[in-house]
């Protein structure tokens, strides 16, 4: 019926809205994060400026992490999504996450247990943004839905798909 291709057409029209809005959002953000990885370049950066711009830069993470997660979702719905795996250094990728998860754990009380096995590969070819959609969505909700005591992101260090359960008490 006309009403209904009215309808895909304006479903349609409204995805690839927030998927062309959701693209142009990563700019500022990517511009944002850039700069404040060069102030943690600063030798002369002190502790409390350093830490406070290390939660900048979990920001800036997780901001970019739900932009990407509209986008995708957007792109999904209109057959556009697709995977870019490239080799990016998995250990800083997990420094990053390990940072993200302590201070949100931080900021309700609640202790990370940072449970990184030491033989992890410093290059990986992934798709480094969806990767880190899947610890930053399953951190975020254990913290939101722990009240007290602690949680923990363990990467076993074992060869094949990373397989990593989130725990919370």
């Amino acid at each position: 019926s006309v009403a209904s291709r009215d309808a895909e057409k304006t479903a349609r029209a409204r995805l690839d809205f927030v998927a062309r809005m959701g693209r142009e959002m990563r700019i500022p953000i990517s511009a944002a994060a850039d700069i404040i990885a060069s102030l943690l370049d600063d030798p002369l950066l002190g502790d409390l400026s350093r830490r406070r711009t290390n939660e900048l830069r979990a920001g800036a993470t997780w901001l970019h992490a739900m932009v990407n997660d509209v986008v995708d979702i957007a792109e999904l719905e209109t057959n556009r999504f697709c995977l870019a795996p490239a080799a990016f250094d998995l250990r800083l990728f997990l420094d990053n996450v390990r940072f993200l998860a302590h201070h949100l754990a931080s900021r309700k009380g609640l202790h990370f247990r940072d449970e990184l096995a030491g033989d992890i590969p410093d290059v990986v070819i992934c798709d480094e943004p969806r990767l880190r959609q899947a610890p930053v969505n399953l951190i975020a909700n254990a913290v939101q839905v722990t009240r007290s005591g602690s949680l923990g992101f363990p990467l076993p260090a074992r060869p094949g798909p990373l397989h990593s359960p989130v725990s919370h008490t």
